[in-house]
């Protein structure tokens, strides 16, 4: 009997002549490759201001947002604050400065960058209503506590507190300054007095089993009031061959006398509300809260009302918004909503007369994203990949992001439905030089890769994956150029093309570097990598190309270039000793490029920080372990560790 034809085997000569012609020394960059990305918004006497991610810039608007000026700022800025006295703070991932504006008429006036000090990147920053900045180092997994005087440029004073790994948004009330550590899937709760001095006390947390993707927090009479988004509280299970209990979430918490309270917990999923990152508490007292959850992964948002709380308490009251997907930040006036929205590269404003999108005006060099590979970013973090799944039971509406949070991971360590194998969650970011994928099933290319993804994502859902989408059905498609009628195939090459341009950011290690040059202990950690750790996490910019291998001389070039292109991995499976092995064979030796952004570490999720990963390598004559110590082994030395981790920090 002959073997039944391939369905995608129009798709593996596109993903062929695509990597022929794809520079793996030089990828495209996501810093500015993936749009405007429009990231966040906020409310000023003359009208609006946003941050653009992916142009480096902040934007004033009118109330049409209609942009009127526009001002550079540190790169990838992802932080944006208006104090008091209306002065404009934005904190840049990739800087270590905290850039100062002020409004003037229709202009923006920069007023000096602040460095702090100790820091690689600021993720966010905020404004207590006593005036205390606080800005969150993701990297460092560290709060900062700032004094940015009048008369103070330089050195501003800095106090820290530890919030763990993904800190990306952090929020201050009079009396309260909360965290959300994605990663850490905790929500930490510090308590200041009313001049926004931290109280000598352990923060709360409050925690789940995955991660909350964005939250609000308002004080009322009766205590703190926090409203999140996030994956359904509940163990991720795969032991029915679809991913289980994956749906959003809402949940409302009240924080008083050092007591938690939940309030609610709402599956908005079922109301078609898919990673709902942006929240706002429209109102809050001491019997009765509403608020408004927006959707990333899909077109609509929920207005939902919680009087009371656990069994006394009403059910909530939820009625669905018509909306565009994308929201990722929001900011209210009055009877006027506006969002932030990087998936459609634009601003969105809802009001009385509904929802309009007005797109961020592109500048004249800036680079064009083709169609298929916006229409990819959607399929990625919306349901477009499964419309027809439902929350019914174990089932789930979600999205790529549900479990890689900005491409990245959600700090999860999973049950694989395979025996007592667990597994975290890998990047999907940089794939294209990364085949094959998976650490079990090493799928050969993208092509493959891309129709898994259709075929999983629906899972359960008794629906035809090889499916076609009509814009009728969706009608935002048309804001990302999409006006006919895609077949399936034409689904999976916008997936791949989407996947091939996903490339890394630059690490923050390197971006404000000058020069980009080693330092001494680095060039020592290199050395030490190439002799200890390239046998498996080899330095080529395929993984399984050896003609691609790059000498150790080019090495520091490379690693301190923007694009640090060198994969750090190789094909084929391995065994090192972190069991239970994924494959008979092993597991498949991962990427080290972005390493910080990947937590935790190990298939198997057991090491919790990378001075946890050193203090396990162990070395034979004839082979590198990570989770056995055999009699014959040697373990590196505390020189070693400090060289070896100052040079993986880099990559």
């Amino acid at each position: 009997m002959s073997p039944p034809p391939d369905p995608i085997a129009d798709l593996r000569p596109f993903e062929e002549e695509t990597r022929r012609s794809f520079d793996f020394e030089r990828p495209p960059s996501a810093e500015t490759g993936m749009g405007a990305d429009p990231w966040s918004i906020r409310r000023v006497a003359s009208g609006w201001v946003g941050i653009l991610r992916g142009r480096a810039a902040l934007v004033l608007l009118d109330d049409e947002l209609h942009e009127l000026a526009r001002v550079s700022v540190p790169r990838s800025p992802t932080g944006l604050a208006v104090g008091k006295n209306g002065e404009i703070l934005v904190a840049s991932e990739l800087s270590p400065m905290l850039g100062r504006f002020a409004v003037r008429g229709h202009s923006l006036e920069p007023l000096g960058d602040v460095r702090i000090p100790g820091v690689l990147g600021l993720r966010d920053v905020t404004v207590s209503p006593a005036g205390v900045v606080w800005a969150l180092d993701e990297r460092g997994g560290q709060l900062l506590q700032l004094a940015l005087g009048a008369s103070d440029r330089g050195s501003p004073a800095v106090a820290s507190h530890p919030v763990g790994h993904g800190a990306v948004q952090v929020i201050a009330t009079a009396r309260h300054v909360v965290v959300n550590a994605t990663l850490e899937h905790t929500l930490f709760v510090l308590e200041t007095d009313a001049l926004g001095v931290p109280l000598a006390r352990e923060p709360l947390r409050i925690t789940h089993d995955g991660p909350m993707w964005g939250f609000d927090a308002r004080e009322t009479s009766t205590g703190l009031v926090i409203a999140a988004g996030g994956v359904e509280d509940h163990p991720l299970d795969r032991t029915s061959g679809f991913f289980g209990y994956i749906d959003s979430f809402a949940f409302v918490y009240r924080v008083h006398d050092a007591i938690v309270e939940k309030l609610a917990s709402v599956n908005v999923s079922e109301h078609g509300v898919v990673t709902p990152k942006a929240i706002a508490i429209e109102t809050a007292d001491a019997e009765h809260v509403e608020l408004l959850a927006t959707a990333y992964g899909s077109a609509t948002g929920v207005t939902i009302g919680v009087r009371g709380a656990g069994p006394r308490g009403r059910a909530p009251a939820i009625a669905t918004v018509a909306l565009v997907p994308g929201i990722r930040a929001l900011e209210r006036s009055a009877s006027t909503t506006v969002m932030a929205d990087p998936l459609l590269d634009a601003w969105v404003l809802r009001s009385e007369h509904g929802v309009r999108v007005v797109p961020v005006a592109p500048g004249p060099a800036e680079p064009v994203r083709s169609a298929a590979s916006r229409l990819g970013e959607a399929l990625f973090f919306t349901s477009l990949m499964a419309p027809k799944n439902t929350s019914t039971g174990a089932l789930s509406r979600f999205t790529c992001e549900t479990c890689h949070f900005e491409g990245y991971v959600d700090g999860r360590t999973h049950h694989t439905g395979r025996e007592e194998i667990h597994a975290t969650t890998k990047p999907l970011v940089g794939l294209v030089g990364n085949r094959p994928y998976f650490s079990r099933a090493l799928d050969p290319d993208l092509s493959t890769v891309s129709h898994a993804e259709f075929r999983v994502a629906g899972a359960g859902s008794s629906t035809d994956p090889f499916f076609a989408v009509e814009p009728r059905d969706h009608a935002w498609l048309e804001h990302i150029g999409v006006r006919e009628r895609v077949e399936p195939l034409e689904l999976r090459r916008a997936l791949m093309r989407f996947l091939i341009e996903l490339s890394h950011r630059p690490s923050s290690s390197v971006a404000s570097r000058v020069p980009r040059t080693f330092d001494d202990t680095e060039r020592e950690g290199a050395a030490l990598f190439r002799d200890k750790c390239e046998s498996c996490h080899a330095a080529r910019l395929s993984a399984d190309d050896v003609s691609t291998q790059v000498p150790f001389e080019r090495w520091e070039s490379l690693v301190t270039s923007d694009a640090a292109p060198i994969v750090w991995g190789s094909a084929g499976y391995e065994k090192t000793g972190v069991v239970p092995y994924v494959h008979e064979e092993g597991a498949r030796t991962p990427s080290l490029r972005r390493l910080y952004k990947k937590y935790p570490y190990f298939t198997n999720g057991s090491a919790k920080s990378l001075d946890e990963v050193l203090s396990r390598l162990r070395f034979t004559p004839a082979r590198t372990l990570h989770g056995t110590t055999p009699a014959n082994s040697t373990a590196l030395s505390v020189a070693e560790k400090r060289s070896l981790k100052s040079f993986l920090e880099l990559l």
